[in-house]
C-alpha cells in the first residue's frame, strides 16, 4: 500500500517530534523566538537557508523587502543569501515563531 511518503521521507528519524534527515545527509538547527513588540532588523541568511515558522500571533515578515502578512501556521522560506526582516503586527500581543535552518551536505 502506498502511504504517500517519499523514500527520503521514510529513511528520516523522528526525535522529540522533530523529522530529522538521515545521519550525515544535512545539519540543521531550530530556535524558538518570541517577541513581545517590534521588529528583528533586516539581516542576510549567510551561513543557511532558513524557514520562519509562526506559531502564535501575528507578524509581517520581509524577505528581500516583500512583506508577507503571517498568522499561526503561515511559513516563509528563506533562500541562503537573502535578507529578512520581522514585524510583531499586534500592538498589545507577543509573536511566537520557530526558525528553522538546514544545510545539505554535498
Amino acid at each position: 500500500m502506498h502511504t504517500g511518503r517519499s523514500r527520503a521521507h521514510s529513511d528520516m528519524a523522528k526525535a522529540d517530534g522533530i523529522n530529522l534527515c538521515p545521519e550525515g545527509s544535512a545539519t540543521f538547527a531550530a530556535f524558538r523566538q518570541a517577541m513581545a513588540s517590534g521588529r528583528v532588523g533586516k539581516h542576510v541568511q549567510s551561513h543557511d537557508d532558513e524557514v520562519v515558522i509562526v506559531l502564535e500571533g501575528e507578524a509581517v515578515i520581509y524577505v528581500q523587502g516583500q512583506p508577507h502578512a503571517c498568522v499561526k501556521g503561515s511559513a516563509v522560506p528563506l533562500a541562503l543569501g537573502q535578507t529578512l526582516e520581522i514585524d510583531n503586527a499586534s500592538p498589545t500581543e507577543p509573536v511566537r515563531y520557530l526558525i528553522v535552518k538546514a544545510t545539505a551536505k554535498r
